[in-house]
C-alpha cells in the first residue's frame, strides 16, 4: 500500500479546496481487510467535509488530524481516492505555501508497515 499522490489545488485566502490523495496497492497480494489512512492538515487550514470515505473522524491524538477507514479491501494493482475538503484561514496571505500536510496509509496485512506523502496548500 502506497500513497502515490497527495495534493490540493491553489486556493484564495479564506477559500475552500479539496485535498485528493491516491492510494495504490502494488502488491504482492490483494488487501481484503479494511485499511486506515491518517491525514494531517497543515496549520491555518481546516478540514470542513463532507469527506470521502464518509467515515473520516477527527484524530484525538493530533490537532487538525483525521483518521479515515476504507471499509473494503483494495485489489492488487488498483487504487482508492481520498477526498478531504479544506478551508484556508482568511488571514493567510496570497501566494503563501502552507506546509505540514501528510497522508499516511497503513497496510492491514502488515500493521507495522506504512507509507506517507507530504502535501502543502498554496494560496493564490
Amino acid at each position: 500500500m502506497r500513497v502515490v499522490e497527495a495534493e490540493a489545488a491553489q486556493v484564495a485566502p479564506g477559500g475552500t479546496t479539496t485535498l485528493r490523495a491516491l492510494i495504490a496497492n502494488y502488491g504482492p497480494d490483494p488487501t481484503d481487510a479494511n485499511f486506515a489512512v491518517k491525514v494531517r492538515i497543515p496549520a491555518r487550514v481546516t478540514p470542513v467535509g463532507p469527506y470521502f470515505p464518509g467515515d473520516c473522524r477527527p484524530d484525538p491524538a493530533e490537532a487538525n488530524g483525521l483518521d479515515c477507514t476504507f471499509d473494503t479491501g483494495l485489489p492488487l494493482l488498483r487504487t482508492a481516492v481520498l477526498e478531504i475538503p479544506v478551508q484556508v484561514d482568511g488571514g493567510v496571505l496570497g501566494g503563501q505555501r502552507l506546509d505540514g500536510g501528510l497522508v499516511t496509509v497503513y497496510d492491514p496485512d502488515h500493521p507495522d508497515i506504512s507509507h506517507s506523502r507530504a502535501f502543502a496548500v498554496q494560496t493564490n
